[in-house]
């Protein structure tokens, strides 16, 4: 199944959905999540019942915010090595997320999930954007982006 069709899955039976966007602006490609959060936020129609949230490097700090809102999904979103082509997109298992390499965070994000599940009882999927160079004090590819513009429609078409 494609991601999008996971994606549209996901949200078919959730009336509240929030993302979690993690990832360093500062690092390239590692933006990812934080890119797709910042996106949503300027174009969240007001019909929609959809909260994102820019997490940056300490995710976990949203975790009251989160709680609050009571969320039936929680879209964990960040780059992810997972040794495949630059920018793809997929969605991972959280059970499996000790094996994956995530570049810049305080707490690991299996820790995250499981927290945010216990915490909210809300469905937490993990979906991450290969990156190409994580290097400090560079932009953001333009392949990462365009997938990032592709994640962030794909969720608002899903949430309507």
């Amino acid at each position: 199944m494609s991601w999008k069709a996971e994606l549209e899955q996901l949200f078919s039976d959730k009336e509240r959905v929030a993302v979690l966007g993690a990832g360093s602006v500062l690092c390239g490609d590692d933006a990812a999540g934080m890119l797709v959060a910042a996106e949503l936020n300027e174009k969240i129609p007001g019909n929609c019942s959809l909260l994102a949230l820019e997490g940056s490097t300490a995710p976990e700090n949203f975790c009251g915010v989160l709680r609050d809102y009571r969320p039936d999904l929680i879209l964990l979103l960040d780059a992810a090595y997972m040794e495949t082509a630059v920018a793809e997109i997929r969605f991972l298992d959280p059970a499996g997320i000790k094996g994956i390499n995530f570049s810049t965070h305080m707490l690991p994000l299996s820790v995250l999930v499981d927290y945010l599940r216990e915490e909210t009882s809300a469905d937490v999927a993990v979906i991450g954007i290969q990156p190409g160079s994580t290097d400090f004090d560079t932009a953001p590819s333009p392949e990462v982006q365009e997938a990032c513009h592709q994640l962030c429609d794909a969720i608002l078409s899903a949430c309507q």
